[in-house]
Order: structure tokens, then sequence, then C-alpha cells
């Protein structure tokens, strides 16, 4: 294409045109384009605009830049070989040093067979625009767009034609072409220009005059209007006609006017349809019941009713705001995000539901959800918000979250709270060099204001205790409640044992002070454990571990005092965890065997008891003592298990003994309060197990703790009263060491009382040992009770305590608990009457 082409066919054109080399040279532009880059008299300026277009700034690439990517679309054939083409729209300075707004241009790349090289066409004209869907109406008015897109282009390449006023002589001349266009007859390319105003509809006329007489005085810069104009057959087609004067006299009155024209009817069909689709569209979100709002450059052009009464606002005050301003500040930067990538046309506007804050009129706070689209409205490129309310579900969302993550009795951090509280200090504190402490603290008696008192009361003690721990440390200090009498303290910034004892040390004093609820007064204590970061460890769980483990060394040093982890502990509890594993496998591979100690009548020496010791043997470290493995076992509750198995054993054996020996000799069997109260339906109850073995009870003698008789009576008595039934016999274990009550020595039938080897031990040297145990023969006596010596060791203590009148003996100077095997020969070895 050459430049002088190029300015003859668009100078009249209200449109700018610029033809540029491949290396960016201006080669031509129309006077449209001219005026708006400031340029005066083109070919002087050529190459100063080319400097121009070179150095353009904005947030678009430069024009030069433009010309030379190989991003193109491919483009409908029409005059042009091969043509490809884009859009962009850039900013910059005219040659007069002001800037210009940002112009839509239709950049398209061709060659000729005249030109070696490609060469460039851009036209400032909103030819095309981003589009998308929304909707069934959304979705025909875009393709209404893109007929009408395809067919201004025809127009503008293929149906324009050219005309020539003489204004003195009133004579038209009018291209060829229009004259097949409007259906002249052949050989009249001409017309007066009363015939061509007489064929213009009669109600378009004034308007056409109005711009013709407004461009000839010099009130506008061209002559431009649309118009209908009668064909020859009758019909009516909407002409787009645009000129200028290009000849005056010397008085400066016009002689003549030229321009281009070309038919528009189809253009003007879409363009009705188009209006009544936005028409419709409109119809259609006003009924929506979820707010719509219709942005254009950020303004709010239209506004549905819901939208309005959600911001207590009238449709008028809609459009006095920008969309943005109805935007809580705290979500300003969010709303500035989807709507910049909204106009960018990025998947991140459109491609997700966005949740902000937002004011309404009054000024009250909503949570709204945003679904945000862009469509073309009246020719205009434009974003449609659609708002859903959700501040209700923000409501249920943060309750939930509540319940999620604080206690509702004491409305602390629960565990999940405080468990990521203290991960996120691990962090910080790692970042930052810094150092912080967990204690944990666990109510030493409050189990028994529960029992007492009842869990309503119990839970007031609870929330006290929280609030007097919630006031012994500081804000920054995170105090939390894991569940039932526990709780915990993160402390940052604080490592120091001599500060970290005397939190702990306020805290106890604190939980201390006597509490009084619905008349009552109780006094609560409690034990602290505590562990530091990261001196002690520096992951969450093991410092959760450490400061119970800590906890727990405190409980053993008696009540309210505290204690600080050390690797010691650590050590104790890794062979403790490795000691429970163990222990799991060896009740699942049935590891244990049962020994039997000799008890024997002190005044004929006759063996006539014997009681059922369960030991374990280790696969590694050979007998493990029950002192070592039973204390843990009871906090597992494998006790269940392995005390099942001990009685079942027990029983087997005393069947085969009472096969052997007849009812010479009795077995004793331990139980504990967990399994004595065991109501757990994996193990059966041991009374059960006794009726349906069909052993007689007289071979049986059950011995149980102090404790487990001191609990409810109802149940005590029910199980007493079934042993009884059976003929099993009762010993209380360890008699001495326990509850100073006595009182369940008349309420219960008790056949034995077992005296604690403690008070055996020096019986020789103290006489005060040997004052208790004749104390405790005599009472056991007057109460109808026989009385068992445990941990004879020496004759000599036998010797005060047959003295003393005890019934039987048991320790060591008699024998070591023995395999059922050994006992047997020993058994035959000292009493004639079991080889009889």
């Amino acid at each position: 294409m050459k430049a002088a082409d190029l300015l003859v066919a668009t100078q009249g054109l209200p449109d700018g045109f610029i033809l540029a080399a491949f290396d960016g040279r201006v080669l031509a532009m129309n006077t449209a384009a001219a005026d708006m880059l400031g340029s005066i008299g083109l070919p002087s300026h050529i190459d100063k605009l080319g400097q121009v277009f070179s150095g353009i700034e904005g947030p678009r690439p430069v024009l030069r830049d433009s010309f030379r990517t190989s991003a193109f679309t491919p483009f409908p054939r029409l005059f042009l070989a091969n043509p490809q083409f884009k859009t962009l729209r850039f900013c910059g300075r005219r040659l007069d040093h002001e800037m210009f707004p940002g112009e839509p241009f239709l950049l398209v790349r061709f060659h000729t067979t005249f030109q070696k090289e490609d060469q460039f066409l851009a036209l400032n004209a909103e030819l095309e625009r981003q589009r998308f869907a929304v909707e069934r109406l959304v979705e025909l008015k875009s393709m209404v767009e893109k007929k009408e897109q395809d067919l201004r282009l025809a127009v503008e390449s293929v149906n324009d034609w050219t005309w020539d006023w003489d204004i003195l002589t009133n004579q038209m001349q009018f291209h060829t072409r229009g004259k097949h266009v409007l259906s002249y007859a052949s050989g009249r390319p001409a017309c007066h220009f009363s015939e061509w105003k007489s064929r213009i509809h009669k109600h378009d006329l004034g308007s056409v005059l109005e711009a013709l007489q407004a461009h000839v005085e010099g009130r506008a810069d061209q002559f431009s209007c649309e118009y209908r104009m009668r064909c020859v057959d009758g019909s009516f087609k909407w002409i787009f006609s645009r000129g200028r004067v290009v000849d005056r006299s010397a008085a400066g009155e016009p002689l003549r006017m030229v321009g281009i024209q070309s038919v528009i009817t189809e253009h003007k069909d879409m363009r009705l349809q188009l209006d009544e689709t936005d028409s419709s569209l409109k119809a259609l979100l006003s009924g929506m019941t979820d707010g719509v709002m219709i942005s254009q450059n950020g303004q709010c052009t239209f506004s549905n009713l819901a939208i309005q009464v959600l911001l207590q606002c009238t449709e008028a005050e809609m459009k006095l705001f920008r969309c943005e301003d109805w935007v809580h500040e705290h979500s300003k930067p969010d709303w500035e995000k989807i709507f910049i990538s909204a106009q960018e046309g990025t998947d991140f506007a459109r491609s997700r539901h966005h949740e902000l804050q937002m004011l309404s009129k009054t000024g009250r706070s909503l949570w709204v959800e945003l679904i945000v689209s862009t469509l073309q409205l009246q020719g205009k490129l434009s974003l449609m918000i659609i708002v859903r309310d959700i501040s209700q579900k923000k409501q249920d969302e943060q309750l939930i979250w509540r319940q999620a993550n604080f206690d509702f009795l004491t409305d602390l951090p629960n565990r999940h709270l405080f468990m990521d509280k203290l991960e996120n200090e691990i962090k910080r504190s790692s970042r930052a060099s810094g150092v912080f402490s967990v204690m944990f603290i666990d109510l030493d008696n409050f189990k028994e204001i529960n029992d007492t008192q009842g869990h309503e009361h119990g839970d007031k003690v609870l929330q006290e205790i929280s609030r007097r721990l919630l006031g012994s440390v500081r804000e920054s200090d995170t105090v939390a409640r894991l569940g039932g009498d526990e709780f915990t303290l993160l402390i940052p910034g604080l490592s120091e044992r001599e500060q970290l004892g005397a939190l702990a040390n306020k805290i106890l004093g604190n939980i201390s002070h006597p509490i009084e609820i619905a008349g009552n007064t109780h006094y609560v204590s409690a034990s602290i454990g505590i562990t530091a970061f990261p001196e002690d460890t520096v992951a969450a769980d093991e410092l959760m571990q450490n400061a119970d483990q800590a906890m727990y060394s405190a409980k053993r040093m008696g009540r309210s005092n505290f204690s600080f982890f050390s690797a010691t502990m650590q050590m104790l509890s890794r062979s403790k965890n490795e000691l429970l594993n163990d222990l799991h496998r060896a009740v699942a591979c049935s590891e244990f065997y049962l020994a039997y100690q000799p008890i024997v009548n002190l005044n004929s020496g006759r063996i006539e008891k014997a009681e059922a010791l369960i030991r374990w043997q280790h696969p590694v470290k050979g007998v493990v003592s029950p002192v070592d493995f039973i204390p843990i076992s009871e906090e597992s509750g494998l006790i269940l298990p392995i005390g099942e198995w001990t009685f079942r054993e027990a029983l087997r054996q005393s069947r085969a003994w009472r096969r052997k020996w007849g009812s010479k000799i009795q077995i004793s069997i331990n139980k504990s309060p967990k399994q004595f109260y065991n109501k757990s339906p994996r193990y059966k109850d041991f009374l059960s197990v006794v009726e349906q073995s069909g052993i007689c009870g007289d071979a049986l003698a059950l011995e149980i703790t102090e404790s487990l008789l001191l609990q409810p009576e109802a149940e005590v008595l029910d199980k007493m009263k079934r042993l009884r039934e059976l003929g099993i016999e009762i010993a209380v274990d360890d008699f001495g060491t326990g509850y100073s009550s006595l009182s369940y020595l008349k309420k219960f039938e008790v056949d034995y009382l077992k005296i604690d080897k403690s008070f055996v031990l020096d019986l020789e040297q103290d006489p005060d040992n040997q004052a208790l145990c004749e104390a405790i023969i005599v009472m056991a006596h007057k109460l109808g009770i026989r009385v068992i010596a445990e941990g004879i060791e020496t004759e000599a203590q036998q010797t005060i305590l047959t003295a003393a009148g005890c019934d039987f003996g048991q320790g060591f100077f008699f024998s070591r608990p023995l395999k059922a095997a050994q006992f047997e020969q020993w058994v035959l070895q000292r009493d004639s009457r079991f080889t009889r």
C-alpha cells in the first residue's frame, strides 16, 4: 500500500489511520490520526512521528514492539494479501508534549506484491473488544456484536463510496458504487441536492440539515450523520455519511464539499437487537434475588433492588458512587486485585468466588460473596458483579471455628488451638533465636470433688481455676484447657528456671486459695511440669511429652509442687514406653507364668495355702519383676487381660491339685480394683468364670486392697455377697499401709488380714513394729478374722509372730515363689500329708 493511496482513501474519515513500515517508521496517516497525535503539517513531521511512536510510554508494549511480535490472529481476507491482526491499547505523548489517553487500535499486518517487506496498518476504531458470555442473553448479545464487527469491517473496506457536492450549483456527484447500492438508474451517478434531500426520511431530515449547517458554519470539524435514505424501489436504507468542506471563496463561503458514505442498515439492525438485548438483560438482573451491580470504568451504571436493599440505598445513590466506595477498608486490596484482573481478562476474577466485606450506607459491615464477569453493554466493556450476602454464613463459620478451637466450659483455647499456637511459636522463635516455655498443670484432687459433689459442682471449680490461671500470667501468655483437670501454659520469651519457678509458685499459690461454691468450701492443689524451648527440645509433641513427664515427677514429690524436665525423665519415659510395648507383645504371646509361694500354718507347720504370683519371662531381659510391670499394666489397662489370664491359670492349677491332693491346699489370687469392678464386655466377670469352672469356692481366696473396700458400698456389697455364695474367702492385702478407716471391717465379712511386710522387716529390733503386729492380731481375732504375716525371712520373726498368736506366715524363710512343678516337690518334701 502506498502512502498517497492511504491519504486519499482515508482523509475524510473520523477514525485515525496510520501506515507504518516493519521497523516502526510511520509512512502516512490521515488527518484524524494526526490530530490525535498533535501533528501539524503531515509531510514535514513524518520522521518525528516515527520517533514519537518509538518512544510511547504506558502499561502496554510500545507500538514498535507490537510491530515485531508474531502473536497475530488470522484476519478475513479482504483487499489485503494474507493479513493478520491484533488489538492493542496504548497511551503516549503528543508532539505538542501533551499526554493523550489510551486509544484502542486495530493493528493489521500484511504485505502486497508491490512491497518487499511487511507493512502495518493501525486503525483507531472500536473494532475489537473482549466479551464474556453471561447467561443466555449475554451469549446472544455477544453474537450480535460479532456480526456487527464483521459488518463494519466489510462496510469500511468494501461498501464505502465517495460523494462530491458543488454547493454553488447544488449538484451532487456519486461514485458508481453508490449508484448501485441505492438502486439509481443506470447512467445517473449525479443528482440535484434537492432530490438527494427528498430521498432522506422525514424523521431524519432535520438532523441531517443541522449537521450540514453546523459544519458549513464552522461549528463542527466535519459533517457526520446517520440517516435513512429511500431507494428507487421505495425501500429505505440506513446511510452513514461524513465529509468536509474542501474549497471556500475568498470571503470564506463554502464552495465544495466532499466525503464518503456507506450503507449501515444491517449495522443499525444489529444495534437495535443489541439495545433490546441490553434491556432484556437488565430486566432479568432486576428480578434476581442476589444483588447485582454493573460497572463501567469503576462507576456503578446499574443496580438491582436486591443490592439496593442490601446496602440500604436507592438506585440514584448507587450511581453517585464508584463500586469500590461500598467496599470495607479491610477488603480494599482484595477488591483492587479483583477489579484489575477482571479488566485485564485474567482468570483470577472470573474463575472463582471472592469473599470480602462491604459497608452499607448506614455503615453496617457485612460479608459478601462476589462473582465477577465481563460483558458488553451498549458497546462498552462492563463488569457484572453478583453480590450474595454471606454474613450469617460467616457468623456460623466463626461459631464452628470457635467450637472447634475453644473449650466450651472455660472458654480457654483447647488442645487443637494450643498445639497450633505452639507450632507457630516454634517457627517464630526459631527465626528470631527466641526462647519460650511450656507448663503442664494437673489438679491433684479434683476427682474427689467430682465424685463427692457431682460434675456440675466440678465444672464450677474448673471455671474458677481457669480465671485464676488467667490472672496469674501475662496477656502475651496462652492458657489452655486440654481436657478434664489438665491445663497448659505457653510462655513466650521466658526460659530461666528462677523466673519460671517464681511463676509456678505464684500459680500454685493462687490455685490453693479456698473456692466457695454453693455454700461449700473446696481446697484444690496442682502439680506443674515445666519444659523449655530450645533447651529441652524443638519439637511440639516432645515439648508436650516433656512437660507431662515433669508434671508426673512433681506429683511423685507430693501435692502442690512443680518440677522441671530433665534428660533423666526422658530416659525413664523411653524405658517405660519400651516396657509397655514389650508388655503388649507379652500379652499377645503369653510370655507369663505363675509362681506359687507357700503360706504355712504357724501353729502346726502345715502348708495349707499358696499365693499365686504372676511372673513375666521376657525373651531378652529374662524374668521381669511384677514391681516393674504391674504399675504400667494398671495405667495402660493391660491389667485386665493379664488379670484374666492369671485367674484362669490359677483355677486350672487349683483343679489339678484338687484332683491330686484333695482339699489340702487353697490358692490365693490377687485382684486389683480395676479387675474387681471390670465391666468391659471383652473380659468375662471373674465370678462367672468361677461358676462355670465347677470348682469349689473354698479352693480359692481372693486378695484385695483396702482402697477397694472404700468404693460405693452397694457395689462392694453385691460383689462380696456373690463371693460368699460361691464360698470364696476374702483377704485384705498389705493391711496397715492404706486408709486409716477400719469401719469397713465391720461392714464386710473379711476372712483374713495380711500384715504388710514393712511391719515384719525389723520385727526383732523395732518394738513399735512388734506392738503394731500384736495389736493387729488381737483386733482381728476379736472380729473373728485370721491373720497372715507377709515377708517372714528369719526364724526369730516367725517365733515372735507365733507367740503373738499370728495364724499364718509367708516369706523367704519358708520358700521363695516356685513354679508349679517345683512347688509340688517342695510340698512333698516338707509335709507328709501330701504323700498319702
